[in-house]
């Protein structure tokens, strides 16, 4: 019997309006409030700008320090097998048999050719 009974208004334990100048209170601390939650979404996003800036900056930052770090190992490697040799090497051990004097004829032949005949338009 319930079901057919009157329907309760759902306004019916609802305190009675308050005066004009509550309600205008009301409202000024709602602008507040969502002033107040402006400025912290923009310094929210502002934040999360930056800490988008600073993760790029790290990437490149570990990028730097890994090829340092490879530079260091090649070196550390080199010297650790170098060894001091004559600094007047024999021609030999540079050129093959008869290459350094196909470079020689090179050279003088560079020497003898004017530069208009190596250029050409």
């Amino acid at each position: 019997q319930q079901y057919y009974g009157s329907p309760v208004s759902s306004r019916a334990g609802t305190p009675p309006p308050k005066e004009p100048h509550m309600l205008n209170r009301a409202v000024s601390i709602m602008k507040q409030i969502t002033t107040d939650d402006q400025c912290i979404l923009a310094h929210a996003t502002a934040l999360c700008q930056r800490a988008a800036d600073l993760r790029e900056q790290a990437k490149n930052v570990r990028d730097v320090v890994r090829a340092e770090r490879g530079r260091r190992e090649r070196l550390e490697a080199y010297f650790t097998y170098w060894r001091e040799i004559a600094p007047n090497w024999p021609k030999d051990w540079i050129y093959e048999e008869g290459e350094e004097d196909r470079l020689r004829t090179e050279r003088v032949f560079r020497k003898m050719t004017p530069p208009y005949v190596l250029f050409r338009p």
